[in-house]
């Protein structure tokens, strides 16, 4: 596997841990300024795997199968993290099936 590919597998990771722990901080009702930077964080490192998800595809550095896996656990990390930031983050939250 490619350098490119294991940091975007470890910022996933990273953002998988982020995306939990906002979740376990209760629902939109404990909102907070704290818990906004949180998100938006997030949603940040999500927007720069995909990124970073484009460029690998663009030069051929991965499978396009293996693109497409990626791609998928990102947009569920994506969409985990929107529910959670809309206040209905308890069902379905698993981290995003990260299997390494």
């Amino acid at each position: 596997m490619s350098g490119a590919a294991s940091d975007w597998d470890d910022e996933y990771a990273r953002l998988a841990r982020a995306a939990s722990q906002l979740r376990a901080s209760g629902s939109a009702a404990m909102a907070g300024p704290g818990r906004e930077h949180q998100i938006s964080s997030i949603q940040a490192g999500l927007d720069r795997l995909s990124s970073r998800l484009n460029a690998m595809e663009a030069q051929g550095a991965l499978a396009s199968s293996e693109i497409g896996r990626r791609r998928a656990l990102a947009d569920g990390l994506t969409r985990q993290v929107k529910e959670a930031s809309s206040g209905r983050g308890g069902a379905g939250f698993d981290g995003g099936g990260f299997g390494g």
